[in-house]
């Protein structure tokens, strides 16, 4: 019969410094209220602590307090492989909502790097005075995915940047690059993938609600992005992105048998 590995059945938080020598850590904030009040935990309860780093621990509660937990380190844990492919987002800012289940479900998706822009058609005006906050808050959903999806460490989130910018950086030589735009006719995802299934890193852009202007198609294809479709349907952006990091990690990355063990050979 089939058995879940006991390790998953335990509660997973996330810990931004966690140093296994000195045996005992202290939690607090929000994961410490989380523990006390909302999951009411006690003395003796088994628990599963992850670093920013990917270190990961198996400890007990040992104590708890007025807004701190004390947990006692017992063994480290094995370190989870990251994904056998670096995918990466170009996302084109978007309102609150939508860009909070972005980084949420492509972060469960097992993303490595999301980096918002701006585009011609970008109705969300990035607010620098109010940018650590916003960036505090999105790596605060991609730390809570951490411990839903159990991946090695947090999604990295980078500041926002223009899409001029964006298409310029320096990427790897053979880094698999694409631009979803409804109207290409020629490409799709499937057919752009095909013979690349050893490629180390995929970057994927997508656009705001209205989608990229047919400039910045021209210019991303100048700069080495083939544009591809999704299929027939109009999505909204927030979707297209979590089914762009789905079919890629599908068919790519580690939702693939067929490609782990292309890759193991």
């Amino acid at each position: 019969m089939w058995q879940r590995d006991k390790r998953n059945l335990m509660r997973r938080f996330f810990v931004e410094q966690l140093r296994i020598a000195e045996r005992r850590v202290k939690i607090r904030g929000g994961e410490a209220r989380h523990i006390l009040k909302v999951l009411r935990m006690r003395e003796g309860d088994p628990v599963v602590l992850v670093g920013a780093d990917g270190l990961r621990v198996r400890g007990r509660i040992e104590a708890t307090g007025k807004g701190v937990v004390s947990v006692l380190i017992e063994e480290e844990l094995s370190p989870i492989a990251p994904p056998p492919v670096r995918i990466v987002l170009g996302q084109a800012l978007l309102k609150s909502t939508a860009m909070d289940l972005v980084i949420q479900k492509t972060s469960e998706l097992g993303l490595s790097l999301l980096i918002p822009f701006t585009s011609e058609r970008t109705v969300v005006k990035w607010e620098e005075e109010k940018a650590t906050r916003k960036l505090r808050h999105w790596e605060g959903i991609a730390r809570a995915s951490v411990k839903q999806s159990d991946r090695s460490k947090p999604l990295e989130i980078q500041r926002p940047l223009p899409f001029s910018e964006l298409i310029t950086r320096g990427w790897s030589e053979d880094a698999v690059k694409i631009i979803l735009w409804e109207a290409e006719r020629a490409q799709d995802l499937r057919g752009l993938l095909k013979g690349k299934e050893m490629c180390d890193e995929v970057v994927g852009l997508v656009g705001p609600e209205g989608g990229f202007s047919e400039r910045e198609i021209t210019e991303a294809k100048d700069r080495g992005f083939e544009p591809v479709s999704l299929g027939p349907r109009i999505l909204r952006a927030e979707t297209a992105s979590i089914v762009l990091v789905a079919l890629l990690q599908y068919e790519l990355g580690d939702m693939s048998k067929r490609t782990q063990k292309g890759r193991s050979q």
